[in-house]
């Protein structure tokens, strides 16, 4: 009875954080969505919004315990049945089968790809001579992308390869149809010969001259800046990385530095900030402005102005919107003589940003910046208790830096660590010495640029921005020159992120002993993590490609070719082989083998149990060919006790859903295709 009286008290002390706590349910419940096996249709979600108000109507009659369940369970199914009407709202026709032929569409995105390539993001989509389902929006990779670039709003014709957008490159890896799929992106491709101009258009609409302004800023810092640190300052003014150099960003990313590459608190914070103060230190001069009180309220409106329109050259990512979300809420308590920034702020930048792109849950931008800030609300409310305020100001600043590097590296490690698989060591040393020369040197050299600029005086904040960058490469190079500075990490299993997720939270949020739990959740999901072992063999869907584990690490079949999927393979498994090093482990048992067919006399089948080929002549062998791996997807296999393998599928795992299966798409409730 004690017990039950000590968990009745804890229950109880949690409802003064139900503000806190109801986007949270809201998300669990648009995460439920996404890891369902199945397409709920229509009517299941008629039904769930039925049982949502019944549960709703039943806990306010009865009060009590029963009313805070109930709240859970109306929250958890509002999430899961708006995430399903906001996937049937984007739904866009998908490509069908591979195409090549003449592509035509304007351009409405630009931006480079892993390999250095341009790529057009083109809407309005004409494909001659495609039957069936007709994208609308397309992306092509340039291999030769000639003297001529392509501009915002241009139409243009290029002859190009498409298909689909790919599968996982295993089962449970990064869904990259689900995420096309909210991008209404209905296929990829490449063309090898450079596109040409089919039509200027007269005026622009206004989404179009505001991506071609993003391009001209970056285009501008580009020529005026050293090619070392112009890259990074692109990225942290408009949030376009094509300038960025490769191994810029991975220095910057086993420094734990990338998140300054991503446009999110930091560089919200940091712009409205400067703005707020420097508007109201300029407003104070003005007597009446003081004595009727309006200096404080002016400024907060000019900063939210300026955020508003950082956020739309940005080009409105996952995290820009969040911090966006917490500066509003944070001057608008300004004007309203509210304390600024609190775990209520963080609750209502939560609830707009899963109202607007529920889909954004799945994100490493919204899973880090969410954290970070959740960590630092609470971490700097308990070293507030410790008496710090009362420290000298220049000991109360180190405390503080060492302090936010500390709760926001600690809050984001594991996700990090599951989306890119690197984990670290001096994360905290090089933003100790990095960030703040960020908010004191970059930032406001940058806004100092766009000052100058109609006078062409950018130069002067264009100098003040680069010295900074510098400083912090600086950093980054020499905390990753340490012996030891990271270490790989293998990708965790399906289902490990969310028991990691919520015993965060719980971790974060509960109150008093209940934290305990939290810790106790947050433990198991480490180690499930750790516990549980990577496939020991990789087919790829495509039936070119298979990775076998051997003791040295992962085996791949081929030297060169199907190399985006087989460095998925090896970050997944934590190694920082290449694809021809790869190449050379050779596995001391053969699994499966790839041959282009089955030859008329069959192979040794006990030495080989299976057999991946494109084309199927009879065979006693186990074989795989393509007509199998269209419907399953890639496939990993465990090896038992026995010696047998235990094979699981992509599609095993992700089920029928609208972006990966065309008759679920055709069967769509909200739209008809």
């Amino acid at each position: 009875m004690q017990l039950l009286d000590h968990i009745a008290a804890g229950l109880i002390r949690q409802v003064t954080r139900r503000f806190v706590w109801a986007p949270i349910f809201f998300a669990a419940g648009i995460g439920l969505y996404f890891g369902l096996k199945f397409e709920p249709s229509a009517l299941m979600a008629l039904c769930v919004l039925c049982a949502v108000v019944l549960c709703g109507a039943f806990g306010a009659w009865r009060g009590g315990y029963t009313a805070i369940v109930a709240n859970v369970l109306v929250l958890v199914g509002l999430g899961l049945v708006w995430a399903a009407v906001q996937a049937q709202w984007v739904a866009e026709p998908v490509l069908q089968k591979r195409h090549y032929g003449p592509v035509q569409g304007v351009v409405y995105a630009r931006d480079v790809s892993g390999s250095g390539n341009m790529r057009l993001w083109l809407r309005n989509v004409h494909l001659p001579g495609v039957t069936g389902a007709r994208p609308t929006q397309v992306r092509v990779s340039l291999a030769r992308a000639g003297d001529w670039a392509p501009e915002i709003g241009q139409t243009i014709q290029v002859t190009a390869h498409l298909s689909p957008p790919p599968a996982p490159a295993e089962p449970g890896g990064f869904d990259f149809q689900r995420h096309a799929w909210f991008l209404k992106l209905g296929a990829v491709g490449y063309a090898r010969a450079p596109p040409v101009l089919w039509e200027h258009p007269q005026v622009l609409p206004l989404s179009a001259r505001t991506e071609a302004l993003r391009h001209k800023i970056a285009d501008g810092l580009m020529s005026r800046m050293p090619e070392q640190t112009a890259g990074v300052a692109v990225a942290i003014s408009v949030g376009l990385r094509h300038g960025l150099q490769d191994a810029t960003q991975d220095t910057l990313r086993k420094a734990n530095l990338a998140h300054l590459l991503a446009i999110s608190g930091l560089h919200m914070g940091l712009l409205t900030a400067i703005i707020f103060f420097c508007v109201r230190a300029v407003l104070a001069l003005h007597m009446r402005l003081n004595i009727a009180g309006l200096v404080k309220p002016m400024a907060a409106v000019a900063a939210l102005a300026a955020g508003a329109g950082y956020l739309v050259l940005s080009g409105q990512s996952i995290a820009t919107e969040r911090a966006f979300a917490m500066a509003a809420v944070a001057f608008l308590a300004i004007l309203l003589g509210r304390r600024a920034l609190n775990l209520r702020a963080l609750a209502v930048a939560m609830w707009i940003v899963l109202l607007i792109r529920p889909q954004a849950l799945l994100s490493p931008g919204f899973q880090m910046s969410f954290a970070a800030t959740c960590a630092l609300i609470v971490g700097f409310g308990w070293l507030q208790k410790t008496g710090v305020a009362r420290l000298p100001a220049p000991v109360r600043w180190v405390v503080y830096s060492i302090a936010s590097a500390a709760f926001a590296g600690m809050a984001t490690a594991p996700f990090a660590a599951a989306h890119f698989n690197m984990l670290p060591h001096y994360g905290i040393v090089a933003n100790v010495f990095a960030v703040p020369l960020m908010g004191m040197v970059v930032m406001p050299g940058m806004l100092l640029a766009l000052v100058g600029l109609p006078f062409g005086l950018e130069g002067v904040g264009l100098w003040v921005a680069d010295q900074g960058l510098r400083w912090i490469m600086a950093v980054a190079e020499t905390v990753v020159a340490w012996d030891g500075s990271f270490t790989l990490i293998k990708a965790p299993s399906v289902g490990v992120l969310p028991i990691v997720a919520i015993g965060f939270v719980a971790a974060l949020l509960l109150l008093g002993w209940s934290r305990l739990i939290g810790c106790a959740v947050l433990g198991v999901g480490v180690t499930i993590w750790i516990m549980t072992p990577r496939p020991d063999v990789l087919i790829a869907d495509s039936g070119n490609l298979v990775g076998t584990m051997t003791s040295k690490g992962r085996h791949i079949s081929k030297e060169k070719g199907q190399g985006f999927v087989a460095r998925v393979w090896l970050e997944n498994d934590g190694d920082a082989a290449f694809q021809k090093l790869a190449h050379g482990r050779k596995p001391a048992k053969t699994f499966v083998t790839v041959v282009k067919d089955v030859p008329a006399g069959d192979p040794d089948c006990t030495a080989i149990p299976m057999v991946v080929a494109k084309w199927v002549k009879p065979s006693r062998c186990d074989v795989i060919d393509l007509r199998i791996l269209s419907r399953t997807g890639s496939q990993a296999g465990y090896l038992l006790p026995n010696g047998a393998l235990q094979w699981q599928t992509a599609r095993s795992v992700s089920g029928r859903r609208l972006w990966n299966d065309r008759f679920v798409r055709r069967e769509g409730w909200l739209r008809d295709q």
